[in-house]
């Protein structure tokens, strides 16, 4: 008697998650410093269960953000308000507190990557 091996699909065995799925990696920068690099900060839901916790950490990793941080948008101007609404490779613009989010107070590297006028 010779056995055929098992198809895995409907009826069969399941095929296991290995769990290689990453969590989203955003690049945040600070409107308040004209030079500064991005800060790549990966959304986990183990690390970020609340929207307080990730502006906490940020306030912490940005540079000139030591007293805290006030709102993320993009840079187009749409604020962000929940963890849901951060994707994979999306470029967030940090305000700190005291400060106000304008378009033309972007960092000059992320101006250059969206191919923004460096006078804009």
């Amino acid at each position: 008697m010779t056995c055929a091996p098992k198809k895995c699909g409907p009826g069969g065995p399941q095929i296991f998650k290995t769990g290689t799925e990453q969590p989203p990696a955003c690049y945040f920068w600070n409107i308040g410093e004209k030079n500064c690099d991005a800060v790549k900060v990966l959304i986990k839901p183990s690390l970020f269960r609340k929207w307080d916790q990730l502006l906490t950490h940020l306030a912490k990793s940005c540079d000139g953000c030591g007293s805290g941080v006030r709102a993320l948008y993009s840079p187009q101007g749409k604020q962000y308000k929940d963890l849901s609404e951060l994707t994979n490779g999306l470029d967030v613009v940090v305000v700190p507190t005291g400060c106000m989010f304008e378009k033309k107070k972007l960092p000059v590297k992320l101006s250059s990557k969206l191919g923004l006028p460096s006078d804009y």
